[in-house]
Parts: C-alpha cells; structure tokens; sequence
C-alpha cells in the first residue's frame, strides 16, 4: 500500500486553500485527541495516534506557501506543476487554481515598465537590451509562486495575492558584472479583492535562492518598487552574491516591500527601495549619503528620477534577523516632484 500524501492525511484536495487546511488539520486532533480515546482498544488508540502524527507532519508543510510549493513539486516528477495554471488568460485574483494548459517555462514578453508611459523617457536603450528571463507560475489563494531562471541562477519568488502577476518578467543584469549580480523586473497590478489585501496573512515577497553559480553567497538583496502610471507597477529585485563565506544571507527569506503608501498624493511618480545587507555600513551611509542608499538608487532609476523624499523616522534604517542571520535594513521612499499620472 502506497503511503499517503500529506493532503490525503488531512483528506483534503491538493488544490485546498489554506484556511481549509488549517481547519482539516484542527478537527483531526479534535477528533482524536488522547482524552477521546481512553477507554478505547488498543488498536483505535493506536490508529488516533497515528493520524494525529500525520495532521502534524502534514500542516508542517502545508501551513507554509515556500514548503507547500516544494512538496507539491515533489508529488509530481513528470510535471511539477501539473494541478496548477499558468496560461496569460489566467486570473491570478482566483481563490483557486483555475484549470488551464500545463505551464511551461516562458520567455518574457515585454520590457519591464513600458506600460503606460506617462511621459517620453531616455532609458530606452537601458532597456532595449534586458535579457529574457524564464519563468514558469502557478497561483495559491494567498500568492503568486514564481519558479525563474536567469543566467545561472534559479529561485523561488513568492509574491503576494495582493498583487496580480501581469505576466512580464525582464532580465536587467548588466554583463558587466558577470554571474556575481542578478537583476530582474516584475509587472504587478494591485488586486484590491484579494483578501490579502485587507487581512495579510503571507509576506508580501519571500525569495529562496535554489541554484547559484559556483562558490558564491548572498550578500545583498535590494528592491525598487515603483508606480509609473494609474495601474503599472514594477518590482525591480537585485540579488548581489559574494565569494566570502564569512557574511552572508539567508538564502530564503520574506518581506514587505511596498511603502508606497507613505506618498500624500498617489498621482505623483513614486516608489519605494529596501536594500538588505549583511555589511555594516558607514555612519554617513546610514544618514542617507553616499552612493549605496535607497534614496541615490531612486534617483538615479532613469524612469522614476526621484527629487523628494518622505520622512520615514527610525524606520529608514533598522536591524533585522531572519533565518538566524543578522543584516542591516535601509529603506526610502521617493517621488518626482510635479510629476503626475495620466487620467
């Protein structure tokens, strides 16, 4: 006899949100909880046992979109991701996977911003050479999952329902910099049905690094989220990897990069950038000069042009820990003055 899935011990469809899980997984240990069974042969306390074992090993997974994402990869050798859709028709707004044509990996199909322009720019030749990344997506009730490959990497991206993948993936990594520096851009909608939107129940994107070249370690990873128009939004992430083993990242982790809101008035061009970074930086880099702050990365993105900033407190600058890794967090939020959204 076959051993059973972590969804069928909790009796459950693989396509099963996580609300359903969760609450699966909690009549099973009502169901069988050790008060219930006393009394009871020896057999049937063997057998509550047994499936309160499972629930457990089952809802450890599952409770967690990364390892649910890896698991279901897992069940499926032949297609990983053969229970999920991905066709651009797609609506990522969904509580369930929709059915659909099997993905398979996908050049991108655009370049990363051009939507709705809101003004002649001078970064087209910038981006008339971003390279074609590929990517391959399935959607939970909770995120977007994106499984990438650009150059020699591959990673994971989870990115949250609150947001809705316009399926547009560019890579922007100068060769300049060989294998060292990955950049990459993703075209976002705000999907303000999603219950994610109102009542967060997953960071707003977790990254794990799956496969990287050679002996390298990450050692910074820096995002630009930035409004461009109405509706365009554009998730720049750059990952920065080093030979020295002596500092470095997690190679998963999750966080909210969207301050946007911090803006009076949402017309004007904006954006915000999160640098992580396991190196202490300089004291004057910490008051928000020199070139390796958000707010010289706003204002040298040749599509925003960020001249003015919001006052963010003590949380411009903060310690942060994940995965047990200690790291330094910088974050601005910037704006064009006298620039403005086309109605």
């Amino acid at each position: 006899m076959s051993t059973k899935t972590h969804y069928e011990a909790l009796r459950l469809r693989r396509t099963a949100a996580t609300a359903e899980i969760k609450a699966a997984y909690l009549k099973i240990l009502q169901d069988n909880r050790p008060d219930k069974m006393q009394g009871q042969d020896p057999f049937v306390q063997n057998e509550a046992d047994k499936r309160i074992r499972a629930a457990h090993a089952a809802w450890n997974v599952l409770c967690n979109p990364i390892s649910r994402f890896l698991y279901d990869k897992s069940l499926s050798a032949e297609n990983p991701f053969n229970e999920w859709s991905s066709s651009p028709g797609s609506s990522f707004a969904d509580s369930s996977p929709s059915p659909g044509p099997k993905p398979s990996w996908q050049p991108s199909k655009s370049k990363a911003g051009a939507a709705e322009q809101p003004e002649e720019s001078d970064d087209e030749d910038s981006e008339k050479d971003a390279k074609e990344a590929e990517y391959r997506t399935m959607t939970t009730p909770t995120s977007t999952i994106m499984d990438i490959k650009i150059s020699e990497w591959r990673l994971t991206a989870l990115i949250s329902s609150k947001f809705r993948f316009t399926n547009d993936v560019s890579e922007l990594s100068d060769p300049n910099d060989g294998s060292r520096v990955i950049s990459f851009a993703v075209g976002l909608e705000r999907d303000t049905n999603s219950p994610e939107s109102w009542e967060p129940t997953v960071k707003e994107l977790t990254i794990k690094v799956q496969e990287m070249p050679g002996d390298f370690y990450i050692k910074k990873v820096q995002t630009i989220f930035k409004q461009m128009s109405r509706s365009a939004l554009t998730l720049v992430i750059t990952i920065t990897a080093d030979a020295s083993p002596h500092a470095f990242m997690s190679w998963k982790f999750g966080f909210d990069f969207d301050l946007n809101s911090q803006i009076q008035t949402r017309r004007r061009l904006h954006g915000t950038c999160m640098i992580f970074s396991v190196d202490k930086p300089p004291t004057f880099v910490r008051y928000g000069h020199g070139l390796d702050t958000p707010e010289n990365v706003l204002k040298w993105d040749k599509q925003l042009k960020a001249n003015a900033w919001c006052d963010l407190g003590n949380d411009r600058v903060a310690k942060v820990t994940y995965g047990g890794i200690e790291m330094w967090r910088f974050c601005a939020v910037g704006y064009r003055k006298g620039s403005h959204f086309g109605m």
